[in-house]
C-alpha cells in the first residue's frame, strides 16, 4: 500500500521543534494513522448486495517525526559565486611524462605485469 499527503500550514504559524529540557518539558511529534478494516459479505461477486458481517478491526501505527525549524537559503552568494568564464583556463592542465627531467613530470609510469596469469 502506498499514499502521499501534504500537510498545509500557515505561513505566519511557525510549529515547535522536538524540544527536551532538563526541567521536564518535553516537546514530540508523532504521526498516527488508523486503519478501519472491515469484512463485508459478497454473493456471486455482486458488488451491489454487498452485505457487512460486522467483523472488523483497527489497526493504528504511529510514526515518530522530527520537526525543525525551516532552512535558510543556503550559501550566500557574497562567500560563494560559481566560477565565471574568464577564470577558466583555454585547455585542460597537462598530465605530465614519466621523464624526471620534464619540467611537467608526474611520476606516472607504465609497468608490465609480472603477477600470475589471469
Amino acid at each position: 500500500m502506498e499514499f502521499e499527503a501534504s500537510v498545509a500550514t500557515k505561513s505566519g504559524h511557525r510549529a515547535t521543534c522536538d524540544v527536551e529540557s532538563a526541567t521536564g518539558i518535553e516537546v514530540k511529534h508523532n504521526l498516527v494513522l488508523e486503519l478501519i478494516v472491515a469484512e463485508e459479505f459478497c454473493p456471486n461477486k455482486n458488488p451491489s448486495l454487498v452485505t457487512p458481517t460486522g467483523a472488523a478491526r483497527v489497526l493504528r501505527m504511529q510514526f515518530g517525526l522530527v520537526v525543525t525549524e525551516r532552512a535558510g537559503m543556503g550559501i550566500s552568494w557574497d562567500e560563494e559565486m560559481p566560477p565565471v568564464y574568464e577564470d577558466v583556463p583555454p585547455s585542460p592542465p597537462g598530465y605530465g611524462s614519466s621523464d624526471r627531467n620534464d619540467g611537467a613530470w608526474g611520476g606516472a609510469i607504465m609497468e608490465d605485469y609480472h603477477g600470475p596469469e589471469l
